[in-house]
């Protein structure tokens, strides 16, 4: 099967995406394009293979069958190498926080500001949260409260944030809404 996503408009395509774990299929044989700019939703019940497709769409996992490939014909990973960012960012339905942590210290783990000694640059650290905030328009989080003293709803609302201070040229929300209010 051949890659199509080499379109400059195409974002993302699977073709033929199946994945089976042991006898059990999970996904099957999927087909899906995505063009930039566009929002999807993907619909179904429990069960019914969303959350894998999510992972196979971001590289987390590799399809038993089929091919996913980026705009660049390239197939999309998760890991991060050095300064390298994934195309593809992922917020899980699962959180990932670490509640010990400031909510500025969560946003930029493993990317934080240094000083010439290699110690964090805090100050730069809670600017670049309040700025984040401040263009994603997240009002009720304070940089540097702790994650474990946020409600469930502040703590997915920092889980999307992290992902947006990426500049992913795709982004997939993992039932990651589910927890938020309307507001």
């Amino acid at each position: 099967m051949s890659i199509t996503a080499t379109a400059p408009d195409v974002a993302l395509e699977a073709i033929g995406v199946s994945r089976t774990f042991g006898g059990v299929k999970a996904v099957q044989e999927v087909d899906f394009r995505a063009y930039r700019g566009e929002i999807h939703a993907l619909l179904g019940e429990n069960g019914a293979g969303k959350s894998t497709l999510v992972k196979l769409l971001a590289g987390v996992l590799q399809p038993s069958t089929g091919t996913v490939a980026l705009a660049n014909g390239m197939a999309p990973k998760l890991a991060r190498t050095g300064k390298e960012i994934s195309p593809v960012g992922i917020v899980f339905q699962e959180l990932s926080l670490i509640p010990d942590m400031t909510v500025a210290d969560n946003v930029w783990f493993s990317r934080e500001p240094l000083r010439r000694l290699r110690t964090v640059h805090t100050g730069r650290l809670r600017t670049a949260t309040k700025e984040l905030f401040d263009r994603l328009g997240i009002v009720d989080i304070h940089p540097n409260a702790y994650v474990r003293d946020l409600s469930l709803t502040q703590r997915q609302v920092v889980e999307i944030a992290k992902v947006l201070s990426e500049p992913h040229e795709i982004v997939v929300l993992d039932e990651a809404t589910s927890a938020l209010s309307p507001a």
